[in-house]
C-alpha cells in the first residue's frame, strides 16, 4: 500500500508547510527573586492551641489591591494552618488600632480586608472566621493584629 499523502480537494490549495519552530531559551530568575520561605515559616499554631503565631507583622492594608506579596504569603500560611487544623473552629481575626488612627473604624476595616482574603482567596470557610476591629489600649503607637483561635477539645463534644 502507498503511504503518500492524498492531494488536496479540487477548488482548495494545501497550506504551505511550516519549518519547525526555532528552540526557545528561558532566563533564569535574577539572583536578587529570592523564593518565597515556606509557609510554616510564616505562620503556624501556638503551642498552647489559642493563637496563630506569625512570623513578622501583618502589613495589609484595607484598600491595597494587591495586598503585598509579604502579606499574601503570611495570609496563605494562616489559611493552610487553618486547613490543616479542622479542630479549629473559629478563627478572631483582632486588629487593634491606635486612636490617633482611625481607632475602631480602620481596625474594622483592616479585620474584615484580613476576612475577606482568607474566605476568598485562601479559600477558608466564612463560618470559621470572626473579624474584629477595635481601639487599642491607651499608649499604643503601632497597628496590631492577633489571630486567635478557638479549638474544639474532646471534652467540649
Amino acid at each position: 500500500m502507498d503511504e503518500r499523502p492524498l492531494p488536496p480537494p479540487l477548488g482548495l490549495v494545501a497550506p504551505p508547510r511550516r519549518a519547525s519552530p526555532s528552540p526557545v531559551t528561558v532566563a533564569a530568575p535574577p539572583a536578587a527573586a529570592r523564593p518565597c520561605p515556606p509557609l510554616a515559616a510564616l505562620a503556624r499554631l501556638s503551642c498552647d492551641g489559642q493563637h496563630i503565631e506569625l512570623a513578622g507583622p501583618l502589613d495589609f492594608h484595607p484598600r491595597a489591591s494587591p495586598p503585598p506579596p509579604a502579606a499574601r504569603a503570611t495570609l496563605a500560611a494562616v489559611a493552610q494552618v487553618l486547613r490543616e487544623h479542622p479542630e479549629v473552629l473559629l478563627l478572631r481575626v483582632d486588629v487593634r488600632a491606635p486612636a490617633a488612627r482611625g481607632g475602631a473604624v480602620a481596625a474594622q476595616a483592616r479585620a474584615d480586608a484580613i476576612f475577606r482574603w482568607l474566605w476568598r482567596r485562601g479559600g477558608v470557610d466564612p463560618e470559621r472566621l470572626h473579624p474584629l476591629g477595635r481601639t487599642a489600649p491607651a499608649g499604643a503607637a503601632h497597628l496590631e493584629v492577633r489571630l486567635e483561635v478557638v479549638v474544639m477539645t474532646p471534652s467540649s463534644g
